[in-house]
């Protein structure tokens, strides 16, 4: 037996030490585990080797020293694992400290003490050199020593598991656990009970092997994944000119690159909110990427004119918890210019269309208004004719620049979805008297189909609704010549509150081609170009319904013969307001020859100003006021209208937006300060009509907004809205 042991103790000792070198050379990121555990792998093997040679020499005097380097190794290595245990607690490190002084001391104490020959009598027995213990206050005091050690080393193990959140932790303390607890079995042998035998028996070195090999299985499992975050760092610093932090579990940065360190000058055991532009604190970042809220926190770092972007994602173990974060900070100074200058160049777009609707608008509104006049008032029938004609083509032309100013509202992220309460009838009303009029002259038949339990009232965007529908509906009667087109709207319950709106546009048209279809929706296209050169348009419409449709979470679909016709069909969710159903829609529909804006009212006694630097737009509206009996004021600047302000109280003033010296803007708000003005509506009158003009207007102080070129009903409308019933008579 005795050769058997002292065999396995030489083999184990020398193993242990090669093992315990070999993990501090290759594990040169593991910080205190790399120290532990060279210290643990030569204290134990001196301990075994020393107990393993101590058992084959014949020298009695030699055998005292070795076992005396025997010891050393006794002492040091449960005073290694305490030291441990201590450095991963919260432990402050004064106490931890003046706890392995302590301890150091005592173990030096120790290994005086328990060395001296008289401790132990030495004797050969069979080949073999055996010991025989001797009662005395040394082998009293090591002992206790050893006692006080392991629970110490236990207490540091209790707070640590604890303390700690992760399984791999836990995991490891329980392999430590078994690790001791082999030890303190195989101790036994040659301290407690080697008293009570006739010879000791060098156990506790087997003891010592077994502890150290799972203490190694341990570290390695455990190494894996608590070095990963310094390893890491070795590998990306050799291939990546981006900033690369590595943060510990902790959230303090403990490897970083040399471009982070010397260029963003980030310094170890910086947290992130040391660095980054960021409002939320580094205990909410870590706790939402453990939590899977963010996948990758992003952030942004300004350091001197440079832009960094900040990427911060979880390195994640065996037991999905997350063992460190990696952070990479790439400079983006030149993508933040290019967002820069694409923001300018989109502002300027902007304001080009801007001052180009408003540029066209002001002449459009002399055309298509001095040729309602001339309908109005004229009596020649061709003057009549030709005057019609200058305003159908008028309006032609306004739905062209409409379309351009749409497409761009919506290119820029401008356009957005309002959701009102609206009567499905009235919609449809109104798009069906459109389209009626864009029939006349041609031999197609309208047909509307709505299911009768059609919700009557709705919540969504009717304005953008109706604009698909007329797009839809203005495709279908440009490119069909004779024959039908179909407008079916029927609805899909989801629950109480919502339906799905299904609207289809069929007409027996030309068709499309199948190699036309992917281009169908692209901008300023236009399909089959040789046979529909004669249509006019921009090739926007639907490129902007079909936008639309997908800003209200819908989709349009077409499905096409070409020679037969189309059919254009999308689905919308709305709220339902009221379930009441919308019933025949033969009679809901009042459908009526398209004729001229009849007035059949009289404000005589109304105080009207108009204010714009256009006198053929004063014009316009001065003929436009003429059937209401109204004589307003006109003046051409901004200035004026103040002066007028200051001696009259209007009823309502028209203001031009864009004037030279004073715009209307200003003017506004200096007749708003009048003293003793009365609260008369100032309206915005004006063709800048591409910034969502009726919210940008009212948050500038105006009452209302009109858009050139005036329509008389929506000239009515505001007069009957704003002006005192006592002022209005009918005729």
């Amino acid at each position: 037996m005795m050769t058997l042991l002292t065999t396995l103790l030489i083999m184990w000792g020398t193993i242990s030490i090669v093992y315990g070198l070999h993990f501090f050379v290759r594990e040169k990121k593991a910080g205190y585990f790399r120290s532990t555990m060279l210290l643990l792998g030569i204290s134990a093997g001196i301990w075994q080797l020393g107990y393993g040679v101590f058992g084959i020499c014949d020298n009695i005097v030699l055998c005292e020293f070795i076992r005396k380097i025997a010891l050393l190794g006794v002492s040091l290595y449960p005073l290694a694992e305490t030291v441990l245990a201590l450095h991963m607690t919260r432990i402050s490190r004064k106490v931890q400290y003046l706890i392995r002084i302590i301890l150091t001391v005592g173990a030096l104490l120790d290994w005086a003490l328990f060395s001296r020959p008289e401790t132990d009598v030495f004797v050969r027995v069979n080949g073999f050199t055996r010991f025989k213990a001797v009662t005395s206050a040394s082998r009293s005091y090591h002992l206790t020593f050893v006692m006080i050690v392991f629970l110490i080393a236990f207490a540091s193990w209790c707070l640590w598991y604890r303390e700690t959140r992760f399984k791999r932790e836990k995991r490891l303390l329980f392999r430590i656990l078994i690790a001791n607890l082999a030890i303190m079995v195989c101790t036994l042998p040659d301290t407690i009970l080697v008293e009570h035998l006739e010879y000791g028996y060098p156990t506790s070195g087997i003891g010592a092997g077994i502890s150290l090999v799972l203490w190694f299985v341990a570290a390695e499992k455990y190494n894996t994944f608590s070095v990963s975050s310094r390893t890491i760092g070795d590998y990306v610093r050799k291939v990546a000119n981006e900033g690369i932090v590595i943060f510990d579990v902790k959230g303090r940065a403990v490897d970083i690159n040399k471009f982070a360190s010397e260029v963003l000058e980030i310094e170890p055991k910086a947290h992130p909110s040391d660095f980054l532009e960021t409002d939320e604190d580094d205990e909410t970042i870590f706790k939402k990427l453990e939590g899977g809220i963010y996948s990758h926190y992003k952030s942004r770092m300004i350091k001197g004119d440079s832009v960094y972007m900040a990427d911060m994602t979880a390195a994640w173990d065996d037991y999905d918890e997350p063992f460190g974060y990696i952070m990479t900070l790439i400079d983006i100074t030149k993508e933040e210019d290019l967002i820069v200058k694409a923001q300018s160049a989109n502002e300027a777009k902007s304001k080009f269309l801007a001052n180009m609707s408003h540029e066209i608008r002001t002449p459009m509104n002399a055309i298509t208004g001095l040729a309602d006049i001339i309908v109005r008032d004229s009596v020649d029938p061709v003057a009549k004719e030709n005057a019609s004609m200058i305003a159908t083509s008028s309006q032609s032309l306004l739905a062209i620049i409409n379309d351009i100013l749409d497409f761009s509202r919506i290119e820029s992220g401008k356009m957005s979805i309002v959701n009102e309460l609206y009567r499905s009838a009235s919609i449809l009303n109104d798009v069906t008297a459109i389209i009626l009029m864009r029939l006349q002259g041609k031999n197609i038949k309208l047909d509307i189909h709505v299911n009768p339990s059609f919700p009557s009232e709705l919540i969504g965007d009717a304005v953008r609704i109706k604009q698909v529908l007329i797009n839809l509906l203005n495709n279908a009667v440009k490119y069909t010549n004779e024959g039908y087109i179909i407008l079916n709207v029927d609805y899909e319950k989801i629950d109480y509150y919502r339906c799905r709106i299904k609207a289809s546009v069929t007409d027996t048209g030309i068709g499309i081609k199948a190699a036309d279809m992917d281009k169908l929706f692209e901008s300023f296209t236009q399909v089959d170009t040789k046979r529909n050169r004669a249509e006019e348009g921009t090739g926007l419409g639907l490129a902007i319904s079909k936008q639309l449709v997908n800003m209200m979470g819908g989709d349009i679909e077409v499905e096409s013969i070409y020679g037969h016709g189309s059919s254009f069909s999308f689905d919308i969710v709305n709220e339902v307001a009221s379930w009441v159903s919308i019933g025949d829609i033969e009679k809901v529909l009042t459908r009526t020859e398209p004729e001229f804006f009849d007035v059949n009212i009289t404000a005589k006694d109304a105080k009207i100003l108009l204010v714009d630097d256009n006198s053929i737009n004063l014009r316009v509206m001065e003929g436009m006021l003429q059937p209401y009996d109204i004589k307003p004021v006109s003046v051409e600047s901004g200035k004026a209208a103040i002066r007028c302000a200051e001696h009259m109280n209007f009823d309502i003033i028209f203001m031009d937006h864009m004037m030279p010296e004073m715009d209307g803007v200003e003017a506004m708000q200096k007749i708003r300060e009048i003293k003793g003005y009365g609260n008369g509506a100032i309206i915005a009158l004006t063709a800048n009509a591409i910034m969502g003009a009726r919210q940008s207007y009212l948050k500038m102080g105006f009452d209302d907004f009109i858009g050139k070129p005036v329509s008389p009903a929506e000239l009515d409308e505001t007069l009957r809205k704003y002006l005192r019933p006592e002022l209005i008579s009918n005729k």
